[in-house]
């Protein structure tokens, strides 16, 4: 490949209207990293700092000639959850459940620490 090029290449990307994705990484495919497998990298390259979401185009610097390309976040946004009435009676039947496993854990640890029957006694009789 050829690095070093100054001023960087002006490589611009139309962005397809059909994908709803967000946060573009100018990227490249480097055969050399994950020990030979490939992986791809941003490295020498950067994102036009002018970018906003509704541009229709994404325009990328970069010092070298390889294969290029935009990786885009296409994950759905997790929106937060409301407190309805069944949430609140889910949570807090949790946190019953919790103190309860909890009290009794440590019932059955003071139990068993306190019998010294218990820790002696021989298995089989």
């Amino acid at each position: 490949s050829v690095e070093g090029i100054n001023p960087p290449l002006n490589i611009t990307f139309l962005k397809n209207p059909s994908i709803n994705g967000s946060d573009p990484q100018c990227s490249f495919w480097n055969p050399r990293l994950d020990n030979g497998y490939g992986d791809w990298s941003s490295e020498g390259c950067e994102i036009d700092e002018s970018y906003n979401e509704s541009q229709d185009v994404v325009t990328c610097f970069c010092n070298h000639l390889t294969s290029f390309s935009i990786l885009l976040d296409v994950s759905p946004e997790i929106e937060p959850t409301e407190d309805t009435p069944l949430a609140l009676v889910l949570e807090a039947v949790t946190y019953i459940g919790l103190i309860v496993s909890i009290f009794c854990l440590l019932l059955t640890i003071i139990s068993y620490l306190s019998s010294i029957k218990l820790r002696k006694s021989e298995h089989g009789q």
